[in-house]
């Protein structure tokens, strides 16, 4: 839904790279909103899929520098899917 997009959205921008505890919530949130699956994820930071399953779970995190990446990957992925829905519901009025 929008609202949890856009909720989504600025979790992404608020969570801080070095927030080890925050980046398993917001992975996993963003995740299944996007519809990504640990492949996907795995695919795109060049992880292996066990260490995607564990970041999700929070059982491990990737380096600072890593989040960062994936935390500015995954907003620009949800800000597009919402200019998408912006888009097509004007394209509906």
């Amino acid at each position: 839904t929008p609202v949890a997009l856009t909720g989504a959205f600025a979790k992404l921008l608020s969570v801080e790279p070095s927030d080890r505890e925050a980046f398993a919530p917001v992975l996993r949130e963003s995740i299944e909103l996007l519809e990504l699956s640990d492949s996907d994820v795995s695919e795109a930071f060049d992880a292996s899929r066990p260490s995607v399953e564990r970041w999700r779970n929070g059982d491990s995190a990737p380096s600072p520098a890593v989040r960062r990446l994936v935390l500015r990957d995954l907003a620009e992925r949800v800000a597009k899917f919402i200019d998408a829905g912006r888009q097509g519901a004007a394209a509906n009025r």
